[in-house]
């Protein structure tokens, strides 16, 4: 991601070096959000981006499927 706005500035391309394993402990560190929905209970990731104004969240619990207008 730190080679992409340098990128758009100046041009060209960079070379970039990734790690599964520090890429997957930075997606746990993020927390995770447990729902009780109709279909049981669901567990999924929390938001990797956090933005100082507008904090994530889900309005409403998953739906049942077919329960809303096309």
């Amino acid at each position: 991601m730190l080679a992409l706005a340098p990128r758009a500035r100046e041009g060209g391309s960079y070379g970039v070096q990734v790690s599964l394993c520090r890429s997957s402990m930075l997606v746990q560190r993020q927390g995770s959000i447990e729902e009780n929905t109709v279909y049981g209970d669901l567990k999924s990731l929390g938001p990797v981006i956090r933005m100082s104004e507008t904090p994530p969240r889900w309005p409403s619990p998953t739906p049942r499927l077919g329960s809303s207008p096309a």
